[in-house]
Order: C-alpha cells, then structure tokens, then sequence
C-alpha cells in the first residue's frame, strides 16, 4: 500500500520525465534529416549545438534528481551546468548580435562615415575570440561563489532534499538573470542600422520573447516554491516547474538556430584540380553578372557571409583599376588583411603575414596589377565550397540555373561547327544541371570540349 501512495505522489514527476524524451526525437530531425527542407535560415548551427545538447541533458535529467535519492552535491552539479551553458549561449547571443550589426554595416560599405567605422572597429573586436574567452573566464568566480553559497547550505542540513532544491533555486536564477541583463544591454547598445530582409527586426523580436519567457519561467519556479510550502510536498510542485526552464532555453536555441542542411559529398574534396579550376571559373563568371551579383550578394546577407564576397569585390577592383599605386594597396591591405579591419575573414588570417611582409617594407610605389590575385582566388574557393552549395538550395538560387543554361548553350554555340536543334540544346543543358550542379555530385562542370563531344553525339545516335 505504501509503494502505491509512492508511486501514485510521483506521478506527476514521472510524467514530466517522459514528456522532456520528445526533445531527442526533436534533435535528431534537425541533425539528420530525412528529406530535404528549403527552407534555410540565415543562422550557422555549429555554435548553438553544443549548448541546446547541454540543456537537453539537464531537462531529461532534472525530473529524476526528484524521483531517486541522489546527494547534494548531483543538484549543485546540475544548477553549475545549467549556469555556465547559460553563459556560453548568452555569448554566443551577443556574438551572434555584433555579427548581424557588421553585416548591416557592410551592406552600406560605400557609404560609410566615422560613426560607422568606430562601430565595425567594436564588432570585430568583440568578435575576436581571446575577449570572448576573457569573457568566459570572468563568469567563472561568480559561478564560483554561487557554487560555494549552495555548498554552505547543503553543509548545515544536507539530508534534507529542500535544502538541496533551496540551494539550486539559488544558484540558477541568479546566475540566468545576470546574463540576461547582459545581454539586454548589448542589445540596446548596439548601433541603430538599416534593417535589409527584416533580418534585424526578427533578431530584436527574438530575443525579446527570449528574456520575457525566461523571466516568466523564473517567477513561475519562484511561485513553485512557494506553492510548494502550502501544497503537499509529496507531489513535488517545484521539480516539475524546474523542468521547464531547461526545456525552454532547449527550444530558444534548437528551433531558431539549427537549420535542415545536407553535408556535402566527399567526391567534391577528391575532385581533380582541373574540373575545380572549371568550375572556379564559371561562377567567376556567374559573379561577373549583375543579376548573379545580386543574388549572392543577397543570399550571402541571409547568410551573413559578406566579408568574403566583398573581399573579393575590392581585389577584384584593384586588378582592373588604371593605376596600382602602393597606397591603393596598403587600403585594399587595411580593410581585407588587417586584423580589426571592417572585412576580417579566416581566410584574410592565413594571408596576412605574407601580405605584410610584403606592402610594408621599402617598395617601389607601383604594385604590380594581379598582387592580391593569390588572396582573391582563397576567398572564390572558400565561397564556392562553404556558401556556393547551400545558395544552391535557396529560392535566390534559381539565377544560377538560368545562367548555367546559358553558360553551357552560349558555349555550345562558340564553337560548334554542326548545328544542333535548340531541344537537344536544352535537353543536354538539363542533364548536365541535375548531374553536375545538384549538390548529390561534386558541382563540377564540364569543359566546353567536352559539350562538343557530347553534342555530337547526342545528335548521332
């Protein structure tokens, strides 16, 4: 009889256990789709993973710290976690937030003033991750001193669950709200841009709903304890409420930030030099169009991926401008290779010290026309085989298409000697799309000869 009250008191906890087993089920949609979605958000999902598992494991795990007796020290340990996954993802906000406010500025590049250079020097330096890391370790002592005030408690009466769900009431809160003022701050602070897409409209939005919903949380797990006093504490009230708070925070990072995107093939890696520098080549010329421009400079927005793009643009600019003076170069150098420069990319990273070495010593004051020809052609690859594959999947990526149509027809017309009927024309243009530009093959494309080859003997058989 007495098992049967038991269980019959721990219902509810044991129902809330099982409910918080949909968000395994929900990650696993998200990490390994079944089919494809194209529906892409503008966020990358590597950063938000890490922390969305984290408060997956401690959703899943908080109802059984109720059901089982564990000691103390397992509930300080879930509320340290808690709060220094908090932490990270709150970061993360913020870097996320200084990324989308450099892309606003980077839109209006040739437009800016003194203001808008003072704002790019503060993302980038934000951006840059030994502050983050300086960041990071100073939440450490606070996590410290919050871990050493539950600890004192646990100490003076740790057979007593209350005291165990008293001290993590103490640390998580605390430690959740701090953050969120933090971040509320950066938010607020942030320099006023124009708002392209709606993008900033729905990140303020966002991240509205997330600190009034994680503030309700907490007043509701403050109400729990409070009703936790007046009610039967057999049913255990403020352990189910508790549950919910890393349940949410679990949604705010997994639902908004990881999107459905298939992983690349291994025949694009292990594809030759010669079909690369082919396929180099035609999106070099799909960017030499003004609506190619267009498209991936608007999907590299979404992407908020412009460094390279318009890296790329000012060597680009520098190669065909009349006269390649020194001082041209040491600004195409300021904004693409410097450190803290307004186009700071990985790739920038790997060839500073080359460049360096080579604008700032004693020069002649000519700098020969393809100097940044090296750098230019890094940052084409990176955005062929990091950006290219997923504009492919975008709405914005129909203009590729209707130009590799043209591409390949244009070419076909060059230097064909025998004429060809316009269906053939369009019936090998097709094949070579889904066999060639579809992300299940390597996107290589095929050489003008060989759509010859292929032309004739199309037409002979």
């Amino acid at each position: 009889m007495h098992r049967a009250v038991m269980s019959t008191d721990s219902l509810p906890l044991l129902v809330t256990w099982l409910a918080t087993w949909h968000m395994p089920y929900h990650a696993s949609r998200h990490l390994w789709p079944h089919r494809h979605n194209a529906a892409i958000l503008h966020t990358p999902p590597a950063r938000f993973l890490g922390p969305a598992l984290v408060y997956m494991g401690c959703g899943v795990l908080r109802p059984l710290l109720g059901l089982l007796p564990v000691p103390c020290g397992v509930h300080l340990t879930w509320s340290v976690t808690l709060v220094a996954t908090s932490a990270c993802s709150l970061l993360l906000e913020a870097s996320f937030l200084a990324t989308v406010t450099a892309t606003n500025l980077l839109v209006r590049l040739a437009t800016w003033r003194e203001g808008h250079t003072k704002a790019m020097a503060r993302c980038r330096r934000f951006l840059h991750r030994p502050l983050q890391a300086a960041l990071l370790a100073a939440c450490a002592p606070l996590v410290a001193a919050l871990l050493g005030l539950g600890l004192t408690l646990c100490d003076s009466n740790p057979s007593t669950p209350t005291v165990c769900d008293r001290a993590s009431d103490i640390v998580v809160p605390f430690g959740l709200v701090l953050g969120l003022a933090l971040l509320s701050s950066l938010l607020l602070r942030s320099h006023p841009t124009t708002d392209y897409y709606g993008l900033r409209k729905s990140l303020t939005a966002k991240t509205y709903v997330v600190v009034t919903a994680v503030t309700l949380v907490l007043m509701l797990h403050v109400a729990a304890d409070v009703a936790a006093v007046v009610l039967d504490p057999r049913y255990r009230v403020a352990d189910v409420v508790a549950t919910l708070l890393p349940t949410y925070l679990y949604y705010a990072h997994v639902t908004t930030h990881v999107k459905l995107v298939r992983c690349l093939p291994r025949r694009r890696s292990s594809s030759s030099a010669r079909s690369q520098s082919e396929s180099l080549a035609m999106f070099r010329a799909f960017l030499d169009t003004h609506d190619g421009w267009l498209a991936f400079q608007s999907y590299s927005y979404l992407e908020l991926r412009l460094e390279e793009l318009l890296a790329w643009q000012l060597c680009r600019n520098f190669e065909q401008a009349k006269t390649h003076s020194l001082f041209a170069a040491q600004q195409v150098y300021a904004h693409c290779l410097a450190p803290h420069g307004a186009l700071g990319t990985a790739t920038a990273a790997a060839w500073r010290a080359a460049y360096d070495r080579r604008l700032h010593k004693v020069a002649p004051l000519e700098v020969a026309p393809d100097a940044f020809a090296p750098f230019a052609h890094a940052l084409l690859h990176v955005m062929y085989t990091q950006v290219f594959p997923r504009y492919l999947l975008h709405p914005f990526g129909k203009s590729w298409k209707w130009f590799a149509v043209r591409y390949v027809v244009k070419g076909g017309k060059r230097k064909k000697k025998r004429k060809v009927s316009v269906e053939t024309k369009k019936h090998l243009a097709a094949h070579l799309l889904t066999r060639s530009i579809t992300e299940e093959s390597s996107l290589q494309i095929t050489m003008v000869e060989q759509i010859e080859d292929s032309l004739v003997s199309v037409v002979s058989s």
